[in-house]
């Protein structure tokens, strides 16, 4: 993968991230119970709906105005869009770092012999880097 390609997605995606979390927060809201009620409310109000679900009816019991509850309403989308752009950022912050951890380059584990210019002395044995990982596991230099 081009460099120049990753580092913009790397720092790009936790904003993007963010903005679709931002921006998902009244979707989000919708499952407030406070949020559903202010939206049943204004719907009954501006249509004149004459019928009434439980939760409608216990507000208006209440004697609480609608504009109270259509401001608590306002704060817990705010609240959830807040949320939902934290969370946003949070996972396109993880998958960014997962993104650098899988472009890195490996550690050569793997060490090809240049058969054109060997001569099988055995003279590179030593310095073979496994065969000294091995040699220290048997108590050797």
């Amino acid at each position: 993968m081009n460099r120049r390609l990753l580092i913009i997605l790397v720092l790009a995606l936790p904003a993007v991230c963010g903005l679709a979390g931002y921006f998902a927060g009244p979707l989000l809201a919708g499952a407030n119970d406070t949020v559903r009620l202010a939206e049943r409310i204004f719907t009954e109000d501006s249509t004149g709906l004459t019928e009434r679900t439980l939760e409608s009816e216990a507000f208006r019991a209440t004697g609480q105005p609608a504009e109270e509850l259509y401001a608590e309403s306002r704060l817990v989308v705010r609240r959830f869009a807040v949320g939902g752009m934290l969370r946003g950022l949070w996972g396109g912050a993880v998958v960014s770092v997962r993104l650098l951890w899988a472009a890195r380059i490996p550690p050569q584990e793997i060490y090809d012999v240049d058969t054109g210019a060997c001569v099988a002395c055995g003279r590179c044995f030593m310095s073979c880097p496994r065969e000294r990982l091995r040699l220290e596991g048997l108590g050797k230099p």
